[in-house]
Order: structure tokens, then sequence, then C-alpha cells
């Protein structure tokens, strides 16, 4: 699964640069019977007419938004507003988690105790 955010104003520029390619380097393949232009004003017709009923807000850092926590697929906690990250160009790897709580516990927030700014 993939997942671009494409801000409104990227499709009033050049649809075939701005939206098409990075489509097209993320595995997009524009396949069918009708040619390639065809398929192409297709796509910018679709996606330029697309009203979705759920809005999100781009943010274009990762972090601490008011009580909600942004990682680049996913938000923890609630904010009034769904985030996603923005940032033109970019495509960061997922993030995973790994190892346990205890593990986190033992070998990072021990280091922890006794430090006021943490």
């Amino acid at each position: 699964k993939k997942r671009w955010n494409i801000p409104a104003r990227t499709m009033t520029g050049d649809f075939g640069k701005d939206v098409l390619g990075p489509l097209v380097d993320m595995g997009l393949r524009l396949a069918g019977s009708r040619s390639g232009r065809n398929a192409r004003n297709d796509l910018q017709s679709y996606l330029g007419g697309f009203d979705s009923a759920q809005r999100a807000r781009l943010v274009t850092r990762l972090g601490w938004h008011d009580s909600a926590f942004l990682l680049p697929e996913q938000q923890v906690g609630v904010h009034s507003e769904h985030l996603h990250f923005y940032e033109a160009g970019s495509q960061l790897p997922p993030i995973s988690e790994a190892g346990t709580l205890e593990q986190w516990q033992e070998q990072i927030g021990a280091l922890c105790v006794g430090n006021h700014r943490l």
C-alpha cells in the first residue's frame, strides 16, 4: 500500500511533472485499451473532480501536533483533524516497531532516571 498526499495546488500546474511523474515513480501503471494520453487525461479529470467527504490536514513535520503524535503512516492520539505528513518530493520509509516495552524501559528508559528534562 502506498500513499501520496497531493496538494490541490499541484493540480493547477504541470500535471505530468507534478502529479503523474511521482505517481509513476511510485509504481502507477496507466494501462487499458485507451491511449496513454487519454488515460492521463482520464486520471487528471478523476483526481481534479474527486471530492472526498473525508478531509485531512497536511503538516510538514512529524511529531506532536497538540494531543496527537504523527508518524509517517500513522496518527497516534486524537486531534481535531486527521493529520497527514506532507513534504514536497518526500517519500519516507515506513517506521515499524521493534522490541518490547520492557526492553525499552531497561535499555533506554533507565538512562533517563534523574534527568529532569526527560
